[in-house]
């Protein structure tokens, strides 16, 4: 087992730099992971910029973000050292572990005890959760709680999926975001009673406010989920058309409506919809601005599902009556995804990576030296996904 690991560590927001750390040692319910690729997400940004996450939010109150810390949620990585214990009960699916398997594990930490693991169906957003990258300190043993990083420590509550042998590393590392896409996407799918069946139904037109990976996957999965019409908007900025281009060469899209004004991308949306609007309307921009306009690209008794929304960075103000009430609207808040949705994830990975190029989603890979750079590129949004290979 190696003695230290190198790691990224933000110790406050626009500070990072590498740092090296002893590696713990595993214990009979814990394990040892090298990693293989981490994403930078939407929220490592935020938190980079020193804006409040909703990872360090419960009940009204925004908690500081513990730094110092070791980011990196979306993560593969490659099994260093398992106990025995963990070995035989952290994989999901009842698989047994061992050292060489490639997995990817769930970044949210449950207590599994609280009152909403135990009431909260399918969607325990635990009362003393914890994350991977955005809420677990490095400042103390076992330090290694992020991918960012040449190692990473699993503790006893985490949920492990093993990668299929046949699906590359290079498009697992897409798990944990497209979870969060499935996630939003079932949350359509359901009714709100037996008598209005609301939601995503084969055939619909679904309309995506943001050109950015998470945006995608929504289009992604709205392909292959049977709808008829897939709109993207963008606001028109150079990275947006830089983003617009990748995106014509996947597929995903019917139409991409790219323009600056706020005006004309919702009259463009009507016109695309014969003035009715799209049956759904996902939010993936993280900009509340971008609420009322997808209000407004609602059809009459549509769903409005918010996605991108996780940091606080202001508010919006919208007329209750004309926009919610009127519209008989339902409204979602999506704010990530149980962890079953991992396992789901890696399947449709599995089953499309050839037929959709769900791997050109990953524009940009940097080595661990370089994240400040991968940071920038990011924070650029002259990208799709960017990626750190420790």
């Amino acid at each position: 087992m190696p003695k230290f690991s190198r790691s990224a560590v933000l110790s406050a927001p626009g500070q990072i730099e590498l740092k090296e750390f002893e590696v713990p040692e595993v214990r009979e319910d814990t394990a040892l992971v090298k990693m293989i690729y981490s994403g930078i997400c939407g929220t490592d940004q935020h938190m980079y910029r020193g804006e409040k996450v909703l990872d360090t939010y419960y009940v009204d109150e925004f908690k500081p973000i513990p730094f110092p810390i070791i980011p990196g949620h979306e993560n593969v990585g490659v099994i260093e050292e398992i106990g025995e214990k963990a070995a035989s009960i952290m994989e999901s699916n009842g698989e047994v572990l061992k050292k060489g398997d490639v997995i990817v594990p769930v970044c949210d930490v449950y207590c599994g005890k609280c009152y909403v693991c135990k009431n909260s169906y399918g969607y325990p957003w635990c009362e003393n959760k914890t994350g991977y990258g955005t809420s677990l300190s490095c400042k103390n043993p076992p330090y290694l709680l992020g991918g960012w990083s040449e190692y990473m420590y699993l503790l006893p509550n985490v949920y492990v999926f093993k990668v299929p042998a046949s699906l590359s590393p290079d498009i697992a590392v897409l798990t944990e975001p497209l979870a969060v896409a499935l996630a939003a996407m079932v949350k359509a799918f359901l009714p709100t009673s037996a008598m209005d069946v609301g939601g995503f139904s084969l055939g619909d037109t679904i309309v995506i406010q943001g050109l950015g990976p998470i945006g995608v996957l929504h289009a992604f999965l709205a392909r292959v989920g049977g709808a008829s019409k897939v709109i993207m908007v963008g606001t028109g900025s150079e990275s947006d058309r830089y983003r617009e281009e990748l995106i014509r060469q996947m597929g995903y899209a019917d139409e991409i409506v790219n323009v600056s004004d706020a005006g004309m991308r919702v009259k463009n949306v009507l016109n695309m919809t014969n003035k009715r609007g799209g049956d759904v309307v996902f939010e993936c921009t993280g900009n509340p601005s971008a609420v009322l306009e997808g209000l407004e690209m609602l059809r009459v008794g549509g769903t409005y599902l918010l996605v991108g929304s996780f940091a606080d960075v202001g508010t919006v103000s919208i007329n209750p009556t004309i926009h919610i009430v009127g519209k008989g609207a339902r409204i979602i808040g999506v704010n990530g995804a149980p962890y079953q949705d991992y396992g789901r994830a890696l399947k449709i990975l599995n089953r499309y990576k050839n037929v959709m190029k769900i791997g050109n989603i990953v524009t940009h890979k940097f080595k661990l030296e370089h994240v400040k750079e991968a940071l920038e590129t990011a924070l650029s949004k002259r990208c799709l996904k960017v990626v750190i290979s420790p």
